[in-house]
């Protein structure tokens, strides 16, 4: 078991402008809520290495579990952000306020600023 696995971990690779990747997170969100039995939702945070999409994904989310996305089938718009974007690293210096993303069953997100993992062995 390494660092970065520990029992019933799961990753999902993702492309936030790919509609069905993101429906893919939904509907698993959606699952992991409905099986801890939470029918007043779930709380989650968005953590991950600095200027990797984090505020970018949450905003994906919450364009599509909310129906904030855009109705025209040839287009992808960003309609109402939740959290700043940039393409420069360090925008988001603190844990953000709540974010619904998702509106049945309810769940909330936070995003955070990139973190750095140390990996053991390497200096």
């Amino acid at each position: 078991m390494g660092w970065h696995k520990r029992p019933d971990d799961e990753v999902l690779f993702t492309n936030i402008h790919e509609p069905n990747d993101i429906q893919r997170v939904i509907t698993r969100m959606k699952d992991v809520t409905s099986q801890l039995n939470r029918p007043g939702g779930m709380k989650s945070i968005v953590i991950g290495m600095p200027n990797t999409g984090k505020s970018s994904m949450l905003n994906a989310i919450r364009r599509h579990g909310t129906n904030r996305k855009c109705l025209f089938s040839d287009c992808f718009l960003i309609i109402g952000k939740a959290v700043a974007t940039s393409s420069q690293a360090g925008l988001t210096r603190v844990i953000s306020n709540v974010v619904k993303v998702i509106d049945d069953p309810p769940i909330f997100m936070n995003d955070s600023p990139g973190t750095l993992f140390q990996i053991q062995g390497l200096q």
